[in-house]
């Protein structure tokens, strides 16, 4: 594989030129996905941190005081 090296001023320069021969449907399209995307994201982390939160108590007792019993 070859070495490609890229300057910062290149990349931004890419960028930017990209971004200016994006039209508008393109744009629209990018945000719509981009806003859905962080829609759907936030819910499922914090549903995992509630049942994180929820489970850890029950395993706990489950692995120090159940085990002991037996």
């Amino acid at each position: 594989m070859d070495k490609v090296f890229i300057s910062k001023n290149d990349l931004e320069k890419a960028l930017v030129n990209t971004k200016r021969k994006a039209g508008p449907l393109t744009t629209i399209i990018a945000w719509f996905g981009f806003i859905c995307t962080i829609l759907w994201a936030i819910p499922l982390i914090v549903f995992w941190i509630l049942l994180l939160v929820f489970c850890i108590p029950f395993f706990l007792i489950d692995n120090h005081i159940l085990r002991r019993l037996k």
